[in-house]
């Protein structure tokens, strides 16, 4: 059941998140953007870091909504994300983290977070 309410929440993050309207007037020809990293709007799970619990899900929703659950955590964390300075911050209830992309690919996504306590290395593997 608790898998369920996760994929829920991360199909309705998903969907909602390239929720626009266009404006009216002249349109331009639109510019050829690069592709997303593989790591943004999809569910992965942490499977190897010190100090998380094993099974936690991370979501990077391409409109910089981060979605946590953790293992018999009462609700999920909704957070942010963003690039900065060549890596990404994570800010989770108020608390901001610098993490480096260590790997990134479509099975596999590590990163190190730096948190005043020292640098962790979590390890992440897409959900299916």
């Amino acid at each position: 059941m608790r898998h369920s309410a996760l994929v829920l929440a991360a199909v309705l993050a998903l969907t909602t998140a390239g929720c626009g309207m266009f404006g009216g007037g002249a349109q331009k020809a639109p510019k050829a953007d690069p592709a997303p990293p593989p790591f943004i709007n999809r569910v992965w799970q942490v499977v190897d870091a010190a100090d998380i619990a094993r099974g936690t899900y991370y979501v990077f929703v391409s409109d910089n909504t981060l979605l946590v659950t953790a293992p018999g955590a009462p609700k999920p964390v909704l957070g942010r994300w963003h690039f900065a300075g060549g890596g990404l911050v994570l800010i989770e209830e108020g608390f901001r983290y610098p993490a480096d992309i260590l790997e990134q690919g479509e099975e596999r996504f590590v990163i190190r977070l730096h948190r005043p306590g020292g640098a962790v290395d979590v390890r992440m593997v897409a959900v299916r």
